[in-house]
């Protein structure tokens, strides 16, 4: 889509109300159509409508003509906070969430001299799994030992409820500070670098993890995987985290939602704040077509959402810690404490670049 195409207008004239993105869609299903749903924005519809979506792309992936319903959404949300409509009470919490992960307190840059690869793990991860995540960085270093850490959040939730977007600012300096690559843990994280941090190059720190020390754990136990829905066209990262799986000796059976056609979880978009049993349904359905098979998913936002309806394990700790995960012995930090995980976390790392006579970059 050329950067002068209105999406409201395009849906309203080139959508045919096929049904296909209905389908499948939670949200379409309660709302209707792209075309209609266009139309009666453009005559002043709910103000709320387009935040209840989860602007997750399943409708672009089936669409006939190849539009991409998310992109009219996103739009509507846009022009609601242009004209001071929105964000609304309800993503009070989330947007405190992430003004936490800019502040001083929760962000640190640790970068040793010469340093052109960062560990950057979101908030998410940091918050829920610091001790993995400690354990994780000290194995990257053993092959990659000028490898550094980046605690901060990637602005992905304002930036999705189409408020102005601060992360620039962080960007640039990573750029100053001749950072190249960026290894990340989570699927926000990889699409709002991959977008907005040219000329550094994006990929996930679990492709390393390929030559970690294992052995085949598993016979004939059955898992299933829950693909993000921001990382629909990542078919490489789909067939890493399945290979991964196999290495431990774990059947891979697929849901008939996945790679491309994968659901959405029901966090994305922040549609849980406006929406929130509307966005249950989503892990409905995953549990639905999960056929009570442990579900191993590789972003931590995920895994928590679909945790409450099912066995949900994260790609991570399964590798790491195989069969205590898979036993339901590991048990990821909970708010409130991710944030005090979080603060120890950034202290034990300080102190352990300072240690080895590193230079960590102030914020």
């Amino acid at each position: 889509m050329g950067p002068d195409v209105d999406p409201i207008r395009q849906h309203a004239q080139q959508c045919r109300a096929c049904g296909l993105c209905v389908r499948d869609c939670a949200f379409l299903q309660h709302y209707g159509n792209p075309k209609d749903l266009a139309v009666a924005w453009l005559l002043q519809a709910s103000p709320r409508l387009p935040f209840a979506c989860s602007l997750c792309g399943l409708c672009g992936a089936v669409c006939p003509v190849h539009l991409k319903p998310q992109t009219l959404f996103f739009a509507m949300r846009q022009q609601m906070v242009q004209a001071g409509k929105a964000p609304f009470p309800e993503h009070r919490r989330l947007l405190r969430y992430e003004g936490l992960g800019h502040s001083k307190a929760f962000t640190w840059l640790g970068i040793p001299p010469g340093c052109d690869t960062i560990l950057f793990p979101g908030c998410a991860f940091a918050g829920t799994r610091s001790a993995r995540l400690m354990e994780l960085y000290q194995w990257l270093r053993q092959s990659l030992p000028g490898l550094g850490l980046v605690l901060a959040c990637c602005g992905k939730p304002s930036h999705d409820l189409g408020l102005p977007f601060g992360f620039i600012a962080l960007l640039k300096k990573l750029r100053q500070q001749g950072i190249q690559r960026v290894l990340v843990l989570c699927p926000s994280c990889y699409t709002i670098f991959a977008e907005y941090a040219q000329p550094m190059q994006v990929s996930f720190a679990f492709k390393h993890l390929a030559a970690l020390p294992r052995r085949k754990v598993f016979s004939g136990t059955q898992v299933t995987v829950h693909d993000p829905c921001t990382l629909r066209q990542e078919q490489e990262v789909h067939s890493q985290v399945r290979r991964l799986l196999r290495d431990v000796g774990l059947e891979v059976v697929e849901m008939a939602h996945r790679g491309e056609k994968a659901l959405c979880c029901g966090e994305g978009g922040a549609a849980a704040c406006v929406a929130p049993k509307l966005a249950k349904t989503w892990g409905k359905r995953r549990s639905t077509e999960a056929k009570a098979v442990p579900v191993v998913g590789y972003c931590a936002g995920c895994v928590a959402f679909l945790a409450p309806q099912m066995q949900a394990l994260h790609l991570v700790d399964l590798l790491f810690a195989p069969e205590a995960t898979l036993a339901g012995k590991v048990h990821p930090t909970r708010p409130p404490w991710t944030y005090l995980k979080r603060l120890l976390l950034r202290y034990k790392l300080k102190r352990l670049l300072a240690q080895e006579n590193a230079s960590p970059c102030p914020r």
